[in-house]
């Protein structure tokens, strides 16, 4: 039988093997808000955003969940 995860532990879980892969903390945003390119009024937010470099965009952006 499958394992059930939480979203808490599956968050844990993503943070920590991004910086198992070389992620420093001044790369990883939790609960990084953004605008909606296509067209919603308000911001959306995602849990955990890993990005490649700074400034912080859909375009330096590497992982989200």
């Amino acid at each position: 039988m499958a394992e059930a995860y939480t979203t808490a532990a599956l968050l844990t879980t993503a943070r920590e093997g991004l910086r198992d892969i070389g992620y420093q903390d001044d790369l990883l945003r939790e609960e990084y808000k953004f605008a909606d390119i296509l067209g919603q009024n308000e911001p959306r937010m995602i849990e955990v955003a890993g990005f490649a470099q700074e400034p912080f965009s859909y375009l330096s952006g590497a992982f989200a969940k």
